[in-house]
């Protein structure tokens, strides 16, 4: 299961980064292209968090530079603080393993009746 779920999110990163980039696309073309995907604006900033992103944050941030920010799943509280530390060419990252936090105070939120709360 994870083997999927982790190509499944790889392929999802570097959709939204291609989606970043400027297109060099006809302006003919491009209306069609925007119909079918949205553009991202280039000064978005694009992160993974949890186990997957502590497990391979090099490859995330430096290899591939595919995500602008890693947060491991026990530095979730810190994620606004490594949000505003993203700036351009700099990339931010907390993957600190936390021997207190037992996420007791975390309940599940659903915002919409189809029992989708994220990606």
């Amino acid at each position: 299961i994870r083997e999927n779920a982790e190509a499944r999110v790889w392929d999802r990163l570097k959709q939204l980064k291609a989606a970043r980039k400027p297109s060099k696309v006809s302006p003919a073309s491009s209306n069609a292209r925007q119909k079918l995907k949205p553009k991202i604006r280039a000064h978005a900033k694009v992160g993974l968090l949890g186990c997957m992103a502590e497990r391979l944050k090099e490859k995330l941030l430096d290899t591939d530079q595919l995500v602008d920010f890693v947060v491991g799943p026990d530095a979730y509280r810190d994620l606004p603080r490594v949000i505003s530390a993203v700036r351009p060419g700099r990339a931010a990252m907390n993957v600190q393993l936390s021997l207190e936090e037992t996420y007791a105070d975390i309940a599940p939120l659903r915002t919409d009746g189809n029992g989708l709360s994220a990606f």
